[in-house]
């Protein structure tokens, strides 16, 4: 593997980790101010592009209280896909 090929697995590994904490972060509130927040709304800052266009086609699941944002999921699905293409 050159250089290029693993400067792209790496940083296909590392986005991964980044939407899985993201989305794990969403479940617990925070309180502006705190470190959790700054963490929380710094991974937010990062994923919030990737997630925009599969959003405009992936609606929630669910209704009413309870919806399922099941982007980050699908997002993750398809880099560990072309991970295992390239990588």
């Amino acid at each position: 593997m050159n250089l290029v090929e693993s400067i792209f697995c790496t940083g296909i590994d590392v986005l991964i980790v980044i939407i899985f904490l993201s989305a794990i972060l969403t479940w617990f509130p925070t309180q502006p101010g705190t470190n959790f927040y700054k963490l929380s709304n710094s991974l937010n800052s990062i994923t919030r592009p990737i997630y925009g266009p599969f959003r405009k086609y992936i609606p929630p699941i669910g209704g009413g209280e309870v919806r399922i944002d099941i982007t980050p999921v699908l997002i993750i699905v398809f880099l560990e896909v072309l991970s295992r293409l390239v990588c």
